[in-house]
C-alpha cells in the first residue's frame, strides 16, 4: 500500500510540474530603457526639428535629445520658447504630450505641429494604440512599425495647457508555452514514465 501511494505521489508531482511548464508567458511592453528618436515640427517652419538642441529650443540642462532613453518618472523630450512649452513623457506603455504657456502664461492657440517618436531598438516596436484622454483640438495619432506619429492642424482656444495621452501595445501577451517549457514537458514525461515503470516493478 505504501508503494502504491508513492507511485500516486510521483504521478501527481509530474502533473503539477507539467502544469507549471504550460503556464502562458505574459509578455511585457519593455519600452522603458528603449532609445527613442523624437521629432517636433511646427507648420510654416519646414523640416526643422525643434527637439534638436542645436536649433536652440531645448531647455538648458535637459537630458539628451533628439535621442532619449525612456525613463519613468521623467520627461524625455522638451521644447520651450517665449510662448509655450511642448513636453513629451513616455512610460512603459503610454505617451503624454502637453503644451502649456511659458512662465505661467495662457495659450491663445498654436500653429499646427507634427511629432514622431521612433523606437531605435526595434523595427516592429508597436502593435497598437488607444486614446486615453485628449483636449488638443483636432489631434490625431497613428502607428507605423517602429514609429508613433502625432499631429494637430492648429487651434485657437484659450487655455493654460492642452494635452493628449494614449496607450501603446508594444508586445502582445502570448498563450503559447515557451519553447523551453515544451521541451521541459517532454523531458518530464519521459523521466516520469521511467520512474513509474521502476516503481511498478518494485510493487511486483
Amino acid at each position: 500500500m505504501l508503494r502504491s501511494s508513492k507511485i500516486a505521489g510521483v504521478g501527481l508531482s509530474l502533473v503539477a510540474l507539467c502544469g507549471l511548464a504550460l503556464v502562458p508567458r505574459q509578455a511585457h511592453a519593455q519600452l522603458l530603457g528603449s532609445s527613442i528618436l523624437g521629432t517636433l515640427n511646427f507648420g510654416g517652419y519646414g523640416g526643422t526639428n525643434f527637439y534638436e538642441p542645436a536649433n536652440g529650443y531645448v531647455p538648458a540642462g535637459h537630458g539628451p535629445q533628439p535621442t532619449a532613453i525612456v525613463i519613468d518618472p521623467g520627461v524625455e523630450f522638451q521644447f520651450a520658447d517665449g510662448y509655450s512649452h511642448v513636453d513629451a513623457d513616455l512610460t512603459d506603455n503610454t505617451v503624454t504630450l502637453t503644451q502649456y504657456g511659458s512662465n505661467g502664461g495662457t495659450l491663445s492657440g498654436s500653429n499646427s505641429w507634427f511629432i514622431s517618436f521612433q523606437n531605435l531598438d526595434s523595427a516592429n516596436a508597436f502593435t497598437g494604440a488607444y486614446l486615453i484622454a485628449s483636449d488638443v483640438p483636432g489631434a490625431t495619432f497613428s502607428l507605423s512599425g517602429d514609429t508613433i506619429i502625432l499631429s494637430q492642424p492648429g487651434y485657437a482656444i484659450q487655455a493654460q495647457s492642452v494635452s493628449i495621452k494614449f496607450g501603446l501595445n508594444t508586445v502582445q501577451s502570448s498563450d503559447v508555452p515557451e519553447p523551453g517549457s515544451v521541451a521541459l514537458l517532454g523531458t518530464l514525461g519521459v523521466t516520469g514514465l521511467g520512474l513509474l515503470r521502476r516503481k511498478r516493478r518494485a510493487v511486483r
